[in-house]
């Protein structure tokens, strides 16, 4: 993947490492369906639920298929497809469920007055869940934006490697920016400007997983969904 210029992402990444963790001293001719079979339950076992285990013999097919076909080695591929169907017959893998992640506008209300409440607060939640809501950009796109993305005169966004299920890298978008959610983006922009520093690029130079925390940490408070919705998350 890395020789292509796709090298994987963190969640891919990770996945990866565990494989080669958990398979990396298996020598060729064990890697059979049983082998498999017995990986897949164990992965449920540890409470690994029908995506994540799909995502992961996914990843170890991809491994095996790229090692017989580029570097020419003697590994079917028959038995990962085998043990697949075996475990998804036992309920192991399939898709993940679809939860309905959207909140009402009284819960929105309550998170952004529960951020806006807490002085103690480094990074400005409440602007944050104002600006996912209005743009319906992800957690990382949010904190990885920067201030040449964005254009005042025109009101639009460009936001950098969108996540794409068919291109991980590259896929940049221009967004305008519209105030149809109740939150205007471009005043919550210019809003940041006063803080700008030479520095700092980002418009929200904060990280964008210690702004996941306190936001998964005000939802169990507060007793609400964690997601603002299907497309946009913090």
């Amino acid at each position: 993947m890395k020789d292509v210029g796709k090298a994987p992402k963190r969640s891919k990444a990770a996945t990866l490492k565990m494989l080669k963790d958990r398979l990396g001293s298996k020598k060729l001719a064990q890697l059979d369906r049983q082998l498999f079979i017995d990986f897949g339950r164990q992965r449920a076992a540890e409470g690994a639920g029908p995506m994540t285990l799909s995502i992961d013999i996914g990843a170890i097919k991809l491994v095996i298929s790229y090692a017989a076909a580029v570097h020419g080695l003697t590994v079917p591929v028959e038995p990962i497809d085998m043990a697949r169907v075996a475990l998804k017959r036992l309920g192991l893998v399939g898709k993940g469920i679809e939860r309905d992640r959207r909140p009402t506008d009284d819960e929105l209300e309550r998170l952004i007055a529960h951020f806006e409440s807490n002085p103690r607060q480094a990074i400005p939640m409440g602007v944050i869940v104002k600006f996912a809501i209005a743009t319906a950009m992800r957690q990382e796109e949010i904190f990885r934006v920067v201030w040449d993305d964005y254009v005042p005169r025109t009101k639009m966004l460009t936001i950098r490697d969108r996540k794409d299920p068919r291109e991980k890298v590259g896929n940049d978008q221009r967004i305008p920016l519209l105030t149809v959610s109740g939150f205007d983006p471009v005043a919550l922009i210019e809003a940041r400007r006063p803080s700008r520093t030479n520095a700092e690029l980002r418009i929200f130079p904060f990280n964008h997983r210690s702004a996941g925390t306190a936001f998964t940490r005000a939802c169990k408070d507060l007793g609400t969904r964690r997601r603002l919705s299907g497309q946009a998350k913090v």
